[in-house]
């Protein structure tokens, strides 16, 4: 070779190595960057976690290099929609006289001990692989390899992992066993465009998929739905396979390997590459990696937007509850002070008061004048009775709402691997409930009440005292001097005494005089007293009813509802700032979307 065509040769190498790598910096700076986004999308890892939202999952995904042929992936929503006969019916060769291939494929899964199995037309001599000489693998433009797994469930995690990293997933439903409502969430999750849904059923007449059709109308919408029958796939090349020079066996083959539908899930395959418009092999395998990793964006943008559904509903569900306990405090507080219940508790307390004082005259008054304080004390004790009676009452009534609504808050915080699960809000509210300040008691109300009482007690009660015990001293001395005066009356009557130019007649009856007006004034001052003791009194329980009612809404604020208070105003702070984290999230998403997307380099 001469040196001209070496130096060609390795111009073109060079040429190829850096337009490799400018197809493989962005993919890799995608990768990279869709990486940094996932502890921000996903959930914190969890067992109530759902596959799809597994970062390990994505980890693992994202880190895996891109294999070299288009893979197909075949996964099953169920054990019963036999994904195993039909990557069987695709790698046996109908025509081929080595009995011994088929025997292989049948036992490709034995001595594997991994979740999942690539079958690939190369050797290779990983454990999870599975090398297969079958022309089902070479029958397309671009090299296909094949990934089969052994569990036979779409949600298990080795199983998402693998729709995760296929070009083409298959997906088999079983109409008998999968649900409409399993359809819809397969749809919700996946969004790679080239997933191609396949209908197993047995294949009793042509207008069996059309019935099928009409039955899963609504959910099959907008996908790409094939029907096959893999048993009777394999039942076709079982009949080839016993005779296999017998052209009635081989149209028999013909007739029941069409009719199983096999055939069209190539079709649709082929139809996909193609779609590609690529004829480099590479080329087309590139691609359809592109596709695949749009699609695992959307996937991310879908996981997004029902993050979002469930931060709507989990904001519905904390405005229901903070309705209620809106609710709750307008009507606890208007049903304590009630006002018929306010206003009856309040003459019959009163009326009693009233009526007391009016038996407590001055005549009365006079032999219990050192009692006084006393015995108005339990005149006011006896008529709050009633008072107190209703307010422990009411503290009972809401201690049962104050467990009530905390029991409500706990039943609404999102539970552990949730996006809003808080183990700290939790943690708060937990030593909110235990606080010695938080539990409501008899003497809740009472505080207020025995205040004012002791006010009563203290200063108009012991004004009365006073103004009894005056009431009474001013009488005795007015009795005093007027049975004073009547006697040097008497004694200047009987000349005994000096005259104080007064006659005797007159001096009584100043006597008298003096002693009726002392009596006169001393009741008089003992009724004054008691009506300004009853406006004093007045004014207290006036002041008491101020009194309980700041003191109801402390505690409906403090304790009944601080509870659902505080939860309710952390997670809505909290479902505020995810929405925004999710537009951003999205935003970045969508960003990525178009560094990825055919053609943006």
């Amino acid at each position: 070779m001469s040196r001209t065509a070496r130096f060609g040769t390795l111009l073109r190498g060079r040429l190829r190595i850096c337009t490799a790598q400018l197809h493989t910096a962005p993919t890799a700076s995608s990768a990279q960057r869709t990486k940094e986004l996932l502890p921000r999308i996903l959930p914190p890892p969890s067992d109530t976690c759902p596959p799809e939202q597994s970062i390990d999952i994505w980890n693992r995904v994202l880190d895996a290099p891109s294999a070299p042929a288009v893979t197909v992936s075949v996964l099953s929503s169920d054990q019963w929609s036999n994904s195993h006969q039909l990557v069987t019916a695709f790698l046996r060769e109908p025509f081929a006289s080595d009995a011994s291939n088929i025997d292989r494929v049948a036992a490709r899964w034995n001595n594997k001990r991994t979740q999942s199995l690539v079958i690939k037309p190369s050797p290779d001599a990983a454990p999870s692989t599975f090398p297969c000489s079958s022309s089902y693998l070479r029958q397309f433009s671009a090299p296909i390899q094949i990934e089969e797994f052994l569990t036979s469930n779409i949600r298990h995690a080795s199983t998402l992992e693998g729709y995760l990293r296929a070009d083409i997933p298959l997906i088999l439903i079983n109409p008998l066993t999968a649900s409409i409502a399993d359809i819809f969430h397969l749809r919700s999750i996946f969004q790679n465009p080239n997933t191609l849904y396949v209908i197993t059923h047995a294949s009793s007449s042509p207008t069996d998929s059309l019935s099928l059709r009409e039955r899963y109308g609504a959910a099959f919408e907008g996908l790409n739905i094939l029907f096959a029958d893999p048993h009777l796939a394999i039942y076709a090349l079982d009949i080839l396979k016993a005779d296999p020079n017998s052209p009635t066996a081989v149209q028999a083959y013909q007739d029941a390997f069409v009719q199983s539908g096999i055939s069209t899930i190539s079709s649709a395959i082929r139809r996909i590459i193609e779609t590609t418009k690529k004829t480099a092999p590479s080329e087309i395998v590139e691609e359809l990696q592109e596709e695949k990793r749009l699609a695992q964006l959307r996937m991310l943008k879908a996981i997004l937007k029902g993050h979002q559904a469930e931060l709507d509903a989990q904001a519905v569900t904390v405005s229901r509850l903070q309705a209620r306990t809106a609710e709750e405090r307008v009507r606890t507080y208007a049903d304590i002070f009630d006002k018929e219940t306010s206003a009856h508790i309040q003459h019959q307390a009163g009326k009693e008061i009233k009526d007391a004082l009016v038996r407590l005259s001055w005549w009365r008054m006079v032999g219990h004048v050192d009692e006084i304080t006393s015995v108005v004390s339990a005149i006011v004790a006896r008529s709050m009775g009633r008072l107190e009676k209703q307010l422990v009452y009411n503290s009972g009534r809401l201690s049962h709402v104050q467990q009530e609504y905390a029991r409500k808050t706990l039943k609404v915080l999102p539970p552990p691997g949730s996006l809003l699960h808080s183990a700290v809000l939790e943690n708060e509210l937990a030593q909110l409930m235990q606080s010695p300040h938080y539990a409501l008691g008899p003497s809740t109300f009472l505080e207020p009440l025995m205040a004012r009482e002791s006010q009563i007690n203290q200063y108009p009660t012991t004004r009365l005292h006073i103004a009894g015990q005056r009431s009474v001293i001013g009488c005795g001395i007015s009795s005093v001097a007027g049975v004073a005066m009547g006697w040097v009356g008497w004694m200047d009557w009987l000349g005994s005494a000096t005259s104080l130019g007064l006659e005797a007649q007159t001096m009584f009856g100043v006597g008298g005089l003096v002693s009726v007006l002392g009596l006169r004034w001393a009741v008089g001052h003992w009724e004054k007293a008691k009506k300004r003791w009853w406006a004093d009194y007045s004014r207290v329980y006036e002041g008491l009813e101020r009194d309980l009612k700041r003191t109801t809404e402390q505690v409906l604020a403090k304790n009944v509802l601080l509870v659902p208070s505080q939860g309710c105003a952390n997670m809505t702070e909290r479902i505020e700032k995810r929405n925004r984290e999710i537009e951003e999230l999205a935003d970045e998403v969508t960003a990525l979307e178009g560094i990825n997307s055919p053609g943006s380099s």
